[in-house]
């Protein structure tokens, strides 16, 4: 039987994916994976330099009986570095709020390269098997001496949850959105006694795994000291949201922080937020005769809008972007619809060359991270080694390096969720070659056999140093790894 870095064997996704996937609701208590993260590596993560300059606090919720707090990025509330455990912060906090009851929420953790290998291996193995991708997970922390989820009984749309208790015990009731829409009571309800028989209790503890579907209603229920991390995956095929991100990093690359690349990203942002919110408030009431004065005032706005930005009308996309998991090269030559219509969106508000360029990275960089949330060089650690002809290197274990060609002067190189331009000289596509073949093998014979294609295409601009440089920026994106001599033979 096959196992992996997260312990899961292949059988089981083929099963999970034929009885469970968006169908049912799934809780196995224990022994079931290798951990994520030790507690205390996850602490640190969560004070770590990077997280903290990314703004990770104003991506979370401190709630303190049942009452949401405003976070600072100096505020007591938050860990400290000086928190050298979650006992610990529990203490402080404890002291500072009177033993009340509170509950702490990140969203969108930034991972370090240990915890990235198994989401990598975990989110490989499930899509591997899907055949399809969706981009935009993210990992949520949950941790507090709370009873139940301080917002009750709630939902998160297009967004399916994979749960995993490391300190103690985890409980989630869930409901169908049948159940729910008979019982509307129940939606926001902290208190639910009155609807435990319509519910499903999953439980699990450290090394087991709880997961839910996109529509299920929940509630997290906990004895107090436990610490969770969840894995939120977005099922949406809707490809605006993320393109629109990589938009703007392209308007950022060719304008910098001038004036017209500020006002030119407010533009486009402002433009894209109102057609998907136009549409989403036309879809709500386009049938309510009480909200008839809102869909008049909704029409204007638009006329307004509309004529002042070039807005493109944002519709559903269900469309899948398909992918062959056996081949993933193959898959990167082909931008895939979903995306192609979410493009479609942005035309006469970005020039075509960005539009274009933020396409091919969107799609290669959900290929080579699966869909987790964009990731960046400083998550992966200081790797600014200088290499010589005398290093060994081999692709990082499940890796493939990806890339696209844009035009005849330049190709895009994907690995991890990172992208990157080189020209579109073809010693680049044969080292990418060469590299996917999983061989060790010697930067000075990489060199050789570089310098024989540029010497076969009559290539004048070649130069060792872009070589170096190329398989250096592999290595800061845990693309390859070095190999010690003595390892080699």
């Amino acid at each position: 039987m096959t196992t992996t870095k997260t312990g899961i064997p292949q059988k089981f996704w083929n099963t999970f994916l034929l009885n469970t996937w968006q169908r049912e609701c799934l809780s196995i208590k224990d022994s079931f994976i290798h951990p994520l993260i030790n507690p205390d590596e996850l602490l640190s993560l969560i004070v770590d330099n990077w997280n903290l300059d990314d703004d990770l606090y104003k991506r979370s919720r401190f709630y303190i009986e049942g009452k949401r707090q405003k976070l600072k990025k100096t505020s007591l509330l938050w860990p400290q570095k000086e928190d050298k455990s979650f006992y610990d912060y529990n203490q402080r906090i404890q002291s500072i709020i009177n033993v009340q009851e509170y509950v702490l929420i990140i969203d969108g953790l930034k991972v370090n390269g240990t915890l990235w290998d198994w989401t990598y291996d975990f989110l490989q193995n499930l899509y591997k098997s899907l055949g399809y991708l969706n981009v935009g997970h993210f990992y949520s922390i949950f941790y507090g001496n709370y009873k139940a989820t301080p917002f009750g009984v709630h939902d998160d749309p297009n967004t399916g949850a994979f749960y995993f208790p490391i300190i103690g015990q985890k409980s989630i009731r869930t409901w169908t959105p049948e159940f729910v829409n008979r019982h509307p009571k129940l939606k926001k309800a902290r208190e639910y006694k009155e609807f435990l028989e319509g519910s499903t209790l999953l439980e699990a503890e450290s090394g087991g795994m709880l997961y839910w579907p996109s529509d299920r209603w929940h509630i997290g229920e906990s004895k107090g000291g436990d610490v969770s991390i969840v894995l939120a995956t977005n099922i949406s095929n809707n490809f605006v949201q993320p393109l629109l991100n990589f938009v703007c990093d392209e308007i950022q690359a060719v304008y910098g922080n001038s004036l017209r690349g500020h006002l030119l990203k407010i533009k486009t942002r402002v433009s894209i937020y109102w057609s998907i919110l136009y549409e989403e408030l036309h879809f709500l009431y386009k049938d309510s005769f009480q909200k008839y004065f809102l869909r008049i005032i909704l029409k204007l706005c638009n006329i307004i809008i509309s004529t002042l930005l070039p807005i493109k009308p944002h519709k559903e996309i269900n469309t899948k972007a398909f992918f062959n998991p056996d081949n993933l090269q193959e898959s990167a030559e082909q931008i895939p619809e979903p995306i192609h219509l979410a493009a479609a969106t942005f035309e006469g508000t970005v020039d075509s060359s960005i539009l274009e360029q933020a396409s091919i990275k969107l799609w290669l960089a959900g290929l080579t991270s699966y869909g987790f949330y964009p990731l960046s060089e400083s998550q992966f650690g200081s790797l600014n080694e200088e290499l010589t002809l005398d290093n060994y290197i081999q692709l990082f274990p499940k890796r493939t390096i990806l890339w696209k060609q844009v035009n005849k002067n330049e190709m895009i190189v994907s690995v991890n969720g990172l992208c990157f331009s080189v020209s579109s000289n073809p010693i680049f596509q044969n080292l990418i070659k060469n590299i996917n073949s999983q061989k060790i093998q010697s930067i000075e014979q990489l060199v050789k056999i570089s310098s024989k294609i540029a010497e076969g295409n009559n290539i004048i601009e070649y130069s060792l140093e872009e070589v170096l440089k190329f398989l250096e920026i592999l290595l800061r994106y845990r693309g390859i790894q070095t190999i010690k001599q003595e390892n080699c033979f």
